[in-house]
């Protein structure tokens, strides 16, 4: 499939309104923390990425999720931050080039500095509530980026922006390639 798709993703309690609502959309499978999907879960979608949220589990982590969840700046509780970027995407490197990093826009530059840079960061999932009808577009994404923080991440970089949700899950538009996880 090329072009543009909706990716959908959700807690584990989710999991029955996401399977019965979009069968066959890719779906983003939390594998940590308290709202991690069952194995019996992660089965019923066959395109998916996994992500982690937990600080703790960075370095076994980047061989079992492809992305990193940093809902924040710094760390809150047991949750990664920005400085577990770093650790994440090395780890990731010996089992594929494809690390990635969600964040919100506002988060971006923390995660930069503690990289070394927003190249450092093979792939970005961005948080940007769109609030419009539609799927923002990449240009509009890396627009607001730098006009929220200054940070410019190279267009091929950015492969998804979750822009929104549906009942109590988040929608995500993913423009990157689509080689998604067995």
């Amino acid at each position: 499939m090329t072009g543009p798709v909706i990716m959908v993703d959700g807690i584990n309690l989710d999991v029955p309104a996401i399977h019965a609502r979009w069968p066959h959309n890719p779906v983003a499978v939390p594998v940590d923390g308290m709202w991690a999907w069952s194995p019996a879960q992660d089965h019923l979608f066959a395109r998916k990425i996994h992500y982690g949220v937990l600080a703790a589990d960075v370095p076994q982590l980047a061989h079992r999720a492809r992305c990193l969840d940093i809902e924040a700046r710094l760390r809150v509780g047991g949750d990664a931050g920005a400085r577990d970027a770093g650790p994440f995407l090395a780890e990731r490197a010996k089992v594929a080039r494809d690390g990635t990093i969600y964040c919100n826009l506002a988060t971006v530059p923390a995660v930069v500095e503690a990289v070394g840079g927003a190249a450092a960061v093979p792939r970005w999932w961005l948080a940007w509530y769109w609030q419009r009808a539609g799927e923002p577009t990449r240009a509009q994404v890396l627009a607001e980026l730098h006009a929220l923080t200054g940070v410019t991440i190279e267009a091929g970089r950015l492969w998804a922006c979750q822009y929104g949700a549906f009942g109590s899950w988040d929608l995500s538009i993913v423009y990157g390639p689509q080689d998604w996880s067995a």
